[in-house]
């Protein structure tokens, strides 16, 4: 996250430098930026681009005050943005199709703004194969900063150049393990990896010893003096060269020590200051499209890895929290469970009282309904219904205390369930959410 700032500034600074364009003047007063694709002595067929989407549209010249036309002197360039991590916010399949837009506009230069810390291994090899798919293309790395696996693909583009601050090295390949530190790669897969890295360099058209710099610890390197080619790069250190790695080294090449050492072919202070190495004394760029289809894809990717991010470090989150709540919440669903139980238990006894009870107070109604038809005297119903009221008094005796036991009891069950409920509810209230 911390290299965000970085990314957003040079994608800024690459954007600047690519977003003029024609300028039509309705008669209405509104201005539109963009492109004039075709005209007839009728109308103007002009190109808009807005967040990366184009709309086209055929404007009568009669609602036309003027048109500034973009002055496009000498050679055109389009430039693509390298920028972030390997991978992520630059894969292959969006360069490809970013050259691919490039192509409609046949530019003579095609710029790859670098600026990455590295990334995947796997990634970087199938953008060297996009490269030298597109070998027919005169492609040049400008490199702001291009470390890991982005050194690779910077030394297979066949020129390079660097900003002022820029540097390039640190490309020794390792795997992150599953605590996420990095873990260096044994040897039966270094192979492959490095036969990947002498075909970037041959694609490139460079030693190879630059990129076994850059991820051998094992090599010595020396820069030795060439009349041809003013400096080549050499193994060891053999009289009059200059050594510029040690073993147990890795290299990384500022912009100074890439130009001295034949490694660049010059500095630029800007995606357009290259015309000057170029010996250009003026060239364009034909077209931003290029560049927003990449930046906005790499912008989309680096949104579904925060996304990702986001959903994992919730989902640990909550793990954790249950992790940690597990005993008590097993501890409260146990307790829950057996009051609800208490109360059910005892809920199904007070119904059996009552039935009880209803049953032997019909009886004795029973009883004293028959023995006031049987007695014809006044003093006989007299005493049926002091019989009567003797059973009922006995009767409630008998149930009225286990009724009453049985009704606290479900009672103090409910609440206890109650209260385990609630407290359940509350601790999955403060879960964090998925």
């Amino acid at each position: 996250m911390r290299r965000f700032p970085v990314i957003a500034a040079a994608f800024l600074m690459g954007f600047a430098l690519i977003a003029r364009a024609d300028t039509l003047e309705r008669t209405n007063g509104q201005r539109l930026d963009g492109r004039v694709l075709a005209e007839t002595a009728d109308t103007v067929t002009f190109e808009v681009n807005s967040a990366g989407i184009s709309f086209t549209q055929r404007i009568p010249r009669a609602q036309i005050r003027s048109i500034a036309r973009e002055v496009r002197e000498g050679p055109g360039y389009c430039a693509i943005p390298l920028i972030g991590d390997i991978g992520v916010e630059v894969t292959a399949s969006a360069l490809r199709q970013s050259l691919a837009e490039a192509r409609r506009y046949r530019p003579q230069y095609i710029i790859l703004v670098i600026n990455s810390p590295g990334g995947l291994i796997t990634e970087r090899d199938k953008i060297v194969g996009v490269l030298r798919d597109n070998q027919d293309l005169k492609i040049i790395a400008y490199v702001q900063k291009a470390m890991s696996a982005a050194a690779v693909i910077a030394l297979a583009c066949p020129q390079m150049y660097f900003a002022p601050d820029g540097a390039i090295g640190a490309a020794v390949a390792f795997r992150q393990t599953p605590k996420g530190t990095p873990e260096i790669i044994e040897e039966k897969h270094l192979s492959a990896i490095r036969a990947a890295e002498r075909s970037a360099s041959d694609l490139g058209k460079r030693s190879e010893l630059w990129i076994r710099g850059m991820s051998d610890g094992d090599v010595e390197l020396s820069i030795m003096p060439d009349g041809e080619h003013g400096h080549s790069i050499v193994e060891g250190n053999p009289d009059g060269s200059t050594r510029i790695k040690r073993k147990g080294q890795i290299l990384t090449v500022t912009r100074h020590e890439a130009v001295e050492w034949g490694l660049a072919s010059g500095t630029a202070a800007s995606v357009d200051g290259l015309k000057e190495p170029l010996k250009l004394k003026a060239w364009h760029n034909e077209d931003k499209r290029p560049w927003q289809m990449m930046a906005d894809a790499g912008r989309i990717a680096r949104q579904h890895v925060k996304e990702q991010q986001e959903d994992d470090q919730r989902r640990a989150q909550r793990a954790a929290y249950m992790n940690k709540l597990g005993p008590e919440m097993n501890n409260l669903q146990t307790r829950l469970e057996k009051a609800q139980a208490r109360a059910t238990a005892e809920e199904q006894a007070l119904t059996q009282l009552k039935a009880g009870f209803d049953a032997d107070q019909a009886a004795i109604e029973d009883t004293f309904q028959r023995a006031m038809s049987s007695e014809g005297t006044h003093a006989g119903q007299t005493i049926a219904l002091k019989n009567k009221l003797r059973a009922l008094a006995a009767l409630r005796n008998q149930y009225e205390p286990q009724i009453l036991s049985h009704d606290q009891k479900r009672t103090e069950a409910i609440q206890e369930a109650t209260q385990m409920a609630e407290r359940i509810k509350t601790y999955l209230a403060n879960l964090p959410a998925e």
